[in-house]
Parts: C-alpha cells; sequence; structure tokens
C-alpha cells in the first residue's frame, strides 16, 4: 500500500496512483496494518488464500510454454509487446514485472484496467520507481489489444472471455486517458 507494487497483483497507476505516492506512502504503520486488515476483511482474502499458489504456479507453467514458436498472431504480439519484460524469475514471479498470468487485471471480471493499462502504460511517477511501461495506444489498433487481452486472458486464467472485446477496446480509446 505504500509502494504501489504488489508482487501479485502488479503496480498501482491511474488516479490511484497519486492516493498511495502521495498519500499512503505517508502513513504510519498503524494506518496501513488497519487498512490492510479492512480490505482483507472486505475482499474475502481469508477464503481465498487457497488461490494464491495455483494462480502463481499457472504462471511459471505459462511462462515456459513456448509461446512465439507458432504462428499466432496473439501469440506474435504478446511475445514482442509483452514478454521480454513480463516473465518469471527462476524461483518464481518476477517481483516488479511479473508474469501477466497473476496480475490481477487478467482476471477481473471487466478488461478495462487491462486494456488502460496496455493503452496508455505505467509512468515513472506510477507503480514501481525507475521501472516504466510504455503505452500502445498509437502503436496497436483495437484489434490488437482485443487480440492481447483475450490471449492473456485464454492463456493466462481459468475464466470465461471477456464478451465484446473489441468494442470495449474502441470505447476505452474513444473516451480517452481522461476519463479513467
Amino acid at each position: 500500500m505504500r509502494t504501489g507494487i504488489s508482487r501479485f497483483h502488479g503496480t498501482v497507476m491511474g488516479p490511484m496512483s497519486p492516493v498511495v505516492h502521495k498519500g499512503l506512502a505517508k502513513l504510519p504503520d498503524s494506518d496501513i496494518e488497519a487498512l490492510a486488515v479492512y480490505f482483507a476483511d472486505i475482499n474475502d482474502a481469508a477464503g481465498r488464500g487457497s488461490e494464491v499458489q495455483p494462480a502463481i504456479q499457472r504462471a511459471l507453467v505459462v511462462d515456459r510454454g513456448g509461446r512465439g514458436q507458432q504462428y499466432d498472431p496473439a501469440v506474435r504480439l504478446y511475445t514482442a509487446a509483452c514478454a521480454s519484460c513480463h516473465y518469471n524469475g527462476g524461483n518464481g514471479p518476477h517481483p516488479l514485472r511479473p508474469d501477466l498470468a497473476i496480475v490481477s487485471a487478467v482476471s477481473l471480471s471487466d478488461p478495462t484496467n487491462l486494456i488502460q493499462v496496455i493503452f496508455y502504460g505505467v509512468g515513472a511517477q506510477e507503480g514501481a520507481p525507475g521501472v516504466v511501461m510504455p503505452g500502445f495506444i498509437h502503436g496497436f489498433s483495437d484489434a490488437d489489444v482485443a487480440r492481447i487481452a483475450a490471449y492473456l486472458r485464454a492463456t493466462h486464467t481459468n475464466l470465461a472471455p471477456w464478451p465484446d472485446l473489441e468494442k470495449k477496446v474502441a470505447a476505452i480509446r474513444a473516451q480517452g486517458r481522461g476519463q479513467e
């Protein structure tokens, strides 16, 4: 809550970034602990603890899956744009840029967070200090972004595909960054 980095969920960005870096980062330990207990309670973290290890194992298996060796446009896009940064270390997820199988944006019921990260990246003032992710809003078409998001959802989770993904991507592009 202080750093904007979660080893198993990704990095803070958008409107939550200043909340973390300019607000929560300055709170005393007792306040951070109280907030953590509160969020864990409303999110039923204790009841979902058994989900963590299977997600990590899935990420480790996916990371060794030989993607890019086949001719699949989604695999090629992901390999070229994402895989060189988002990978696992020898003993587990990379702490600052984990394989996307454990990043919460891939498992949410709505793809908006994932699409916004693909479009706008993560700036130097967001997330981990010194770790920047470029945005692809100008380099990828709506179909490209939808293809990457669908690929991640299909290969990095056990969840159903997001419906009308290309329409959702187009709507988020039309809204622009100011609407986050």
